[in-house]
């Protein structure tokens, strides 16, 4: 009666409306319950409770309170087979606010009783608070019966997810209590209990949506009862990072929470009941190996950027609360650095905050020489995946942008001195010794671009360029590391270094022509460019004095050489050496004759030994085959433009010997299996022939073919060494030169085959496209007749392949526009737009009728799949009604040829599309009659003389 009596006094507003009736008869009934029967209540009270919540979680209870009375574990999976938790959200959020409210106003009843618990035993028997408590332990017990034996691949797994939800309900009631019952004999460690069953709800997607937050909210608040040395909430985080879920949003609130908790007591330095730090509580577990293998694993495989800068974060807030970092160990630091190389561009703020973190890790550990060094190996090491960087220039790229990352937290990778370190070391891995190189290239590149507009940038570069000599000549032992070194001298911007120290660059040309003449282990890509560099510093001193030196050496050495050679049996052993020797002397020359250096009158002297050598007696030594027939053919050019018009003899002895030479050159590159470094000369050799406008000499179908071939065989030479785009620029630079030879006719149209691999060829063979986009421009300037019939060509080839996208098809149609844009006039332009459509057409007609029994062998074939990307040729043009005309005739023409559903719904729709283009040329014509200074949407054909081609 007094309970009851105290019950009627609680304020109504101390419960929430919609519950406050139910809540109140509950407790009104426990409570009535517990005193009735103080000694004997648990037993009928709690099997209710849990029936009940059984109820609630729709799971069958159907344990007598007898059998409940000796035990909880009994076979609640039997009474449940099937069963499926798909609770209305409705009615959870019901029982969630009931058990929310009921420790709450049983608390207040304690309180208005008035309880003397320590004396009176009916008091402490019947106390509210620990009498609900003895309920809860009951609940638990159930929960661990099943929970306790469950299987992994069993069906009653799936009891736990609502098991899970119910005690997380339960739990979060009580939380509550622990602010004023902190010190109440089994609170904590009920919650704590709680807290633990609560995670299997982590497992279950829906569940787990629920509880997450609201828990790591507790744990934030009753931090004392929860971040205590029991690790409560360290070990549900443990569960939640060790979990795979779809979304990282748990992921990210787990590392948040963590960086919150880990400032928050560091600010405040509070200590639990044993005196121990709560912030080396939590330190000291965070940095175990299980936790330190989630975080690597994060950093290692996560593609989310809104969970790595939550992981990076919550390391550097770590990391700034540990004594020591010895815990993170080298391959953690790797992890960090390989996430910079590994995460995409747009990820430009979790890069930089990666490497933050992993200089502020470094820097605890090591000196600044060791992390220099460390970040090199570990780029290495990020190479070791065959799909990265399929080309030079994107391992430049990507290399370059690790460093400028890594230079905003770290300046000393900024610095040439740090890789100087490792380039004059003994003993160096060959790859350090690269990537070293490598790096100073880039930065040598970067700081070059500023050398007039920054003061700093000038000194680095000159005092790396007053110590680049010894550099090559300690790397004289790693050719590869060594070449590198030689590129940085072709970065120079002569004429900017020659404003401010002319005298350095004068020392370098010393140092390289020294180098040049006298060098023969230099590699072909060492070699190659290093005359045409020093040519370039030379324009800017003016120390022209170079080219006479280098003239003078190379005629003296040719001329011993040629004496050596001509005493010597070709069977004697040393004519091997001789051979080789004289090779590297033709090398030298063709520097020299590529720059046209070497004076024509001293050329006579030489070319005779050159084309015995290389024609008549076929020494099979591949430096001489390679640049003595590129030589041959330029001395040959020259000499016949310089000839004493009088001496016929001269004139025919030339003659023959050009035949002789193209003669050479055709037969082996008839060879399809020719080394390409070999075919790239005699390639450059024959079409110098033939751009030298020699008479009695005209380019015929099959060495036009073979040349086309060679430009459209990918090159197959592995040897890194060797300048492979170097050489690829170089075929397509002279092959350029022979497109814009007037002289010349082209004997086919085969051409289209080498430009239609402009924007199509695989990633590592996208430099050709800038070679192809300068070709295309040579042929619009200089051949636009050719340019036109090969260009439908290619449309129709790239568009008839089912393999290239829409937006592929686009971007490629796009380029070749923009090449038209750019290099023709306003006028060209438009008129070669509608010339290209049409002449497309035409070759679609024809192609049609060839193809014609293809379509009846093949049931998937639609040959006008050019159709559906074809029509962005003409947008943009006002076109008049003459124009469709002719576009009608094309379209009934195909739609005569077109056979089966598939052509004729693809002519349809193309006719459909055209016809919308004509409607809006029409409308802006006549708007154009109206009103003469319409402006609209579409360009008429501009004014402009017509060319015999238009």
């Amino acid at each position: 009666i007094e309970v009851c009596a105290h019950i009627n006094t609680i304020p109504i507003h101390m419960i929430k409306p919609h519950f406050q009736y139910v809540t109140k008869e509950f407790a009104m009934a426990f409570l009535t319950a517990v005193t009735s029967d103080p000694e004997n209540w648990v037993t009928r009270v709690s099997h209710r409770f849990v029936g009940q919540c059984f109820r609630v979680l729709g799971l069958r209870f159907n344990v007598v309170v007898e059998d409940f009375f000796w035990t909880q574990d009994h076979p609640y999976r039997t009474d449940n087979p099937n069963y499926i938790f798909n609770p209305d959200q409705k009615l959870m959020n019901g029982v969630q606010a009931f058990l929310e409210e009921l420790p709450v106003l049983l608390s207040h009843y304690a309180s208005a009783l008035n309880l003397d618990v320590e004396n009176c035993r009916f008091d402490r028997l019947t106390h509210p608070v620990s009498a609900y408590l003895r309920v809860v332990i009951v609940w638990m017990k159930v929960v661990h019966s099943i929970s306790g034996s469950m299987q992994a691949t069993s069906s009653d797994r799936f009891l736990c997810e609502p098991l899970a939800r119910m005690s997380f309900y339960i739990l979060n009631g009580l939380s509550t209590l622990l602010p004023k019952y902190s010190h109440f004999d089994g609170l904590k460690e009920i919650c704590l209990t709680l807290a633990v069953d609560v995670r299997y709800g982590i497992f279950y997607q829906a569940t787990s949506a629920v509880v997450v937050t609201p828990m790591l909210d507790m744990f934030e608040v009753y931090y004392k009862t929860f971040c205590g040395v029991e690790k409560s909430a360290l070990d549900f985080v443990f569960c939640i990072l060790t979990v795979q879920m779809d979304e990282p949003d748990s992921y990210i609130k787990s590392y948040e929470f963590i960086e919150i908790m880990l400032e928050q007591f560091a600010k405040s330095m509070e200590r639990d009941q044993g005196n121990n730090l709560y912030l080396r509580l939590f330190t000291n577990e965070l940095i175990t190996d299980k936790y330190m293998a989630v975080i690597f694993e994060t950093l290692k495989s996560s593609t989310s950027k809104r969970l790595l800068m939550a992981a990076l974060k919550y390391l550097m807030t770590l990391q700034k609360h540990l004594v020591s970092a010895e815990c993170f160990t080298i391959r953690f630091h790797e992890i960090l650095l390989q996430l910079i190389v590994r995460v995409p561009l747009s990820f430009s703020l979790v890069s930089s905050m990666s490497a933050k973190v992993y200089v502020k890790l470094s820097q605890r550990k090591y000196q600044e020489e060791e992390i220099s060094l460390h970040i090199l190996e570990t780029y290495i090491k990020s190479q070791g995946n065959p799909r990265k960087n399929p080309s030079y220039a994107q391992f430049r790229n990507e290399l370059g942008r690790y460093l400028k990352i890594l230079g905003t937290h770290f300046p000393a990778v900024h610095r040439f001195e740090t890789y100087l370190v490792v380039l004059t070391a003994q003993n160096v891995r060959i790859e350090l010794s690269l990537i070293a190189a490598q790096s100073v290239s880039i930065l040598f590149e970067r700081l070059m671009a500023d050398y007039l507009k920054v003061p700093e940038a000038c000194e680095k570069i000159n005092n790396l360029l007053r110590c680049w000599p010894g550099l090559v000549e300690s790397a004289s032992h790693q050719t590869g590391t060594r070449a590198i070194l030689y590129s940085i001298y072709g970065m120079v911007d002569f004429v900017a270094v020659a404003q401010k120290e002319k005298e350095l660059l004068l020392d370098l040309e010393k140092f390289c022509l020294e180098n040049f003449l006298k060098d023969n282990t230099l590699s072909e890509s060492e070699f190659q460019g290093l005359y045409s560099n020093i040519f370039r510093s030379v324009d800017a001193t003016g120390n022209d004095v170079i080219h006479t030196s280098a003239e003078n050496y190379i005629r003296e050495e040719q001329a011993s050489l040629i004496n050596q050679l001509d005493a010597t049996d070709s069977e004697e052993s040393q004519m091997v050496e001789l051979l080789d020797s004289y090779a590297n002397s033709i090398r030298r020359l063709h520097s020299l004759l590529i720059v046209k250096k070497f004076d024509v009158r001293h050329l006579a002297d030489i070319y005779p030994t050159l084309a015995e050598l290389l024609l008549e007696k076929r020494v099979q030594n591949e430096s001489l085959i390679c640049y003595g027939s590129e030589s041959l053919a330029t001395m040959l050019v020259m000499l016949y433009v310089a000839r004493d018009k009088s001496n016929d003899d001269f004139r025919v002895r030339i003659l023959l010997l050009v035949h002789q030479l193209l003669d050479f050159c055709k037969s082996e590159l008839s060879n399809s299996n020719l080394a390409f470094v070999r075919a790239k000369y005699l390639f450059c050799s024959t079409l110098i022939l033939h751009i030298g406008n020699l008479p009695d000499l005209s380019l015929d179908d099959a060495t036009y073919s073979t040349l086309l071939d060679w430009l459209i065989l990918p090159p197959r030479d592995s040897d890194p060494e060797l300048p492979v785009e170097g050489y690829v620029s170089e075929m397509y630079f002279v092959f350029r030169r022979l497109m814009q030879s007037k002289h010349l006719a082209l004997p086919n149209n085969r051409i289209w085959k080498v430009l239609v691999q402009y924007k199509t060829t695989a990633t590592a063979l996208k430099y050709l496209d800038l070679e192809l986009e300068q070709l295309l421009g040579v042929l619009l300037e200089h051949r636009v007749q050719g340019y036109i019939r090969c260009l439908p060509v290619i449309l129709l080839h790239v568009t008839s392949d089912k393999n290239n996208s829409k937006a592929r098809l686009l971007s490629i149609l796009n380029a070749h526009l923009t090449i038209i844009d750019r290099q023709a006039t306003a006028f060209d332009s438009w008129l070669l737009r509608l010339i290209v459509f049409q002449e497309l057409l035409h070759l679609l007609i024809k192609n049609m009728g060839v193809r014609r029994s293809d379509v009846t062998n093949s049931r998937q074939r639609n040959r006008l799949l050019p159709l559906r990307s074809v029509l962005p040729l003409l947008t943009g043009l006002r076109l008049q009604e003459n124009h469709f005309m002719i576009i009608a005739k094309s379209m009934h023409s195909l739609k005569e040829e077109a056979m089966g559903p598939e052509e004729t719904m693809e002519i349809d729709n193309f006719i459909n599309d055209i016809s919308k283009f004509k409607y809006q040329c029409e409308d802006e014509n006549l708007a154009v009659e109206n009103n003469e200074n319409f402006d609209g949407k579409l360009t008429s054909l501009p004014p402009g003389p017509m060319n015999h081609w238009q």
